[in-house]
């Protein structure tokens, strides 16, 4: 499966935009924990 999550309006190393920079690592930390899940289903 594969996921994109577009911000309109910026482009590249949005971490570095201020005004979104919360939402952007909640996104990246949901992604992690959904990962970290996945892969303990596994074994």
């Amino acid at each position: 499966m594969v996921r994109t999550k577009i911000y309109p309006g910026y482009r590249h190393e949005i971490l570095n935009y201020l005004d979104i920079r919360d939402e952007v690592e909640d996104g990246i930390i949901e992604f992690v924990k959904y990962i970290i899940q996945i892969d303990n289903l596994e074994y």
